[in-house]
């Protein structure tokens, strides 16, 4: 099952949230008819942001929530950033890059069951 990192900042805070589960994704697919977040759809936020809704606060009302979100990536140069930031606020070095495996699997801050690691950044 693919893996999609997603990385949010609320309240100067980053999150990266990892989409994996087969009930998430099987959930995105029903919605959007893909099986994964698609760049060349020109939806590619809304997608994201749409999937990271599901995993981090689906009880909100989604309209409500990303009014909260003050940043939100998924590609690899923003997940890069959310990550240093982490690492900065956690005062660790900074991570290796994901192994570049297809999936961006390898980061220790993202995970296939939806746990999230935090930090405060900017």
């Amino acid at each position: 099952m693919p893996l999609v990192e997603i990385a949010l900042r609320v309240s100067g805070e980053w999150r990266i949230i990892a989409a994996g589960r087969p009930a998430d994704m099987i959930a995105f697919e029903d919605e959007f008819g893909i099986p994964g977040p698609d760049p060349e759809s020109g939806k590619m936020w809304r997608q994201v942001s749409w999937l990271a809704h599901r995993l981090s606060a689906p009880e909100v009302p989604f309209a409500e929530w990303v009014e909260s979100v003050e940043d939100i990536a998924a590609d690899p140069d923003g997940l890069a950033t959310a990550r240093a930031a982490i690492a900065e606020a956690e005062g660790r070095p900074l991570p290796a890059p994901p192994e570049a495996n297809g999936a961006g699997v390898g980061a220790e801050d993202a995970d296939p069951f939806g746990r999230v690691a935090t930090g405060a950044g900017g």
